[in-house]
């Protein structure tokens, strides 16, 4: 059940680097369902303490996406 937890987080992160470089992701028309199914599995897993909190996890690592994004240059890899 984790390693759909961490599918969704690879392909939110992958949404967030690719919009830093200016390429579309292919999860982007998925995102808001995927963020959404992937709080609900942060709570339901005891990962977050609620959906607020839920949220700032999902925001925080989708942040060192795109930060990883800009260290690239914004150059595609």
């Amino acid at each position: 059940m984790l390693s759909g937890v961490i599918d969704v987080e690879r392909k939110l992160a992958e949404t967030a680097f690719d919009e830093v470089l200016g390429q579309a992701s292919r999860w982007a028309p998925y995102r808001d369902s995927e963020r959404e199914a992937l709080a609900d599995e942060y709570v339901e897993f005891g990962l977050a303490e609620g959906p607020q909190h839920a949220e700032q996890l999902i925001r925080a690592f989708e942040k060192q996406a795109a930060e990883q994004a800009r260290a690239h240059g914004g150059q595609a890899i």
